[in-house]
């Protein structure tokens, strides 16, 4: 950067692409090197545009041709508005015949026509679900009608494509227990209106809900697992470096994934997607244990960009899963509701009493516990003066208020009270932030401090793998 050059790509964390764009802007930055991101419409024009490779890696295929649109929209960065009278845009070929081949194929050649996603299987099975549940369709005939006023019906003029997959979808639908059909009318059920709700695919809730059904006890990463092999969810790609990583996990750790491999579990998800969920949960599960994100970045090579859109996807995904377990599961909510907390913070289970406190992020909540003051009980009998060294003057009056009013961060305590006060053994065994836990049980005098160990749950591993589904 110093030197007037930097790169850009989907992997920078936030201030890193604000520091590249900014620098860009202002003239420090002169030339960037860059993915396809820019090309995806970042408003970052320049005054001119090198593509120096028109192929792409796609896994299964090889090199393969971009789109011509992809093309133009990366040309299309060149020129300045109001800055340049023009923009330039090189192409890059070898030879007389391959400039001739760009010319032909790329500057000369029309873009090409989009289609419709719509008679997708995927797509078909969200939408028709959303159509039911939000009572916009009732019956077949009503289904294949919204989908005839669709961009699909103006591609295809021959519809028995869409009305064939339209039927095989609500019968899947059906199996799924998504929805019910009553012979007159098809009506959405309890758990496809839950799913439609959350805008999660049929597939992951059937997922969530078959694993939960599955198992009295999960842990952490059985459940980041999980959620990473559902079609919702971003998976990092394997590199050969990973395969001895994930083989150590599955020896270590194996019992506790919730799900098995291949089509004979779930005819969706391949052997490549349950490897890559291992090594996107391992991800996830390093911020869930306060990893610092650059030793996460260069410990699976992956961009602190990445690492925050993959929390941010897990995030979504463990609230849908919270909603599906408190009716399919409600013993698991704590656990599930524990875990929320921890990915939206990345926090130890250790800190979960003093993360609920407002104006307590994952580093105040760490050096509290460092010092000493493991729960609300323990900060209240600091007082002010005891921890306002540790998070200033303000932010301690504040917790110190809300211990004594009982009250804290929105949510943040509801799915693991809820789940304790069903489960009485849960209540004995989970450390209860509220318990009056004094120094005095400890063979400590008021006031003496001294920084704890960590105290993980203690998870038995359980045996035994995710059976095949009822309906599949």
């Amino acid at each position: 950067i110093r030197s007037g050059a930097a790169f850009h790509h989907a992997g920078l964390s936030r201030d890193e692409r604000k520091l590249v764009e900014e620098g860009f802007r202002k003239g420090a930055i002169r030339v960037i090197a860059s993915t396809p991101t820019l090309a995806a419409g970042l408003n970052l024009p320049a005054r001119r545009v090198i593509i120096n490779s028109l192929h792409r890696f796609v896994p299964g295929e090889g090199q393969v041709a971009i789109p011509v649109r992809e093309y133009r929209q990366m040309a299309g960065r060149a020129g300045r508005p109001g800055l340049d009278p023009y923009g330039e845009a090189i192409l890059i070929g070898k030879s007389e015949p391959a400039v001739t081949e760009l010319f032909n194929e790329f500057i000369c050649a029309p873009a090409e026509e989009i289609d419709s996603q719509c008679a997708k299987r995927s797509t078909l099975l969200s939408r028709i679900l959303a159509l039911v549940a939000s009572r916009e369709a009732t019956d077949n005939d009503a289904i294949l009608s919204f989908f005839k006023g669709s961009f699909y019906a103006v591609r295809h003029a021959n519809l028995s494509h869409l009305t064939r997959i339209c039927s095989r979808v609500t019968r899947e639908l059906e199996e799924m227990g998504m929805v019910v059909d009553l012979g007159n009318r098809i009506e959405a059920t309890e758990f496809g209106e839950l799913t439609s709700k959350l805008y999660l695919d049929p597939r992951s809730s059937v997922m969530i809900a078959a694993a939960f059904n599955e198992r009295e006890e999960v842990t952490p990463f059985g459940i980041l697992h999980l959620l990473c092999a559902t079609p919702d969810m971003f998976r990092l790609f394997l590199k050969s470096a990973d395969h001895e990583v994930i083989e150590q996990v599955l020896e270590e750790q194996g019992d506790e994934i919730l799900i098995g491999e291949g089509e004979h579990c779930f005819p969706w998800l391949g052997y490549e997607d349950f490897f890559q969920a291992i090594k996107t949960a391992l991800v996830l599960q390093d911020w869930t244990n306060e990893v610092p994100i650059e030793m996460i970045a260069e410990r699976y090579s992956v961009g602190p960009g990445d690492i925050h859109g993959l929390v941010d996807g897990i995030g979504w995904l463990v609230h849908g899963a919270r909603e599906i377990c408190r009716r399919e599961m409600p013993p698991l909510l704590a656990d599930i509701a524990d875990l929320e907390i921890r990915i939206r913070h990345g926090v130890k289970e250790e800190l979960l009493p003093l993360i609920r406190l407002r104006g307590i992020g994952r580093v105040r909540a760490r050096s509290l516990f460092n010092s000493g003051y493991t729960t609300p009980a323990e900060v209240a009998d600091a007082g002010v003066e005891g921890i306002a060294r540790i998070v200033g003057q303000k932010t301690a009056e504040s917790i110190i208020d809300q211990i004594k009013k009982g009250t804290g961060k929105s949510g943040g305590t509801r799915g693991s009270k809820d789940s304790e006060e069903r489960d009485p053994e849960r209540r004995r065994t989970r450390h209860d932030p509220g318990s009056g836990d004094s120094e005095e049980k400890e063979g400590r005098t008021k006031g003496e401090r001294k920084p704890r160990e960590a105290e993980g749950r203690n998870d038995e591993k359980k045996s035994g793998q995710q059976n095949i589904l009822d309906y599949w």
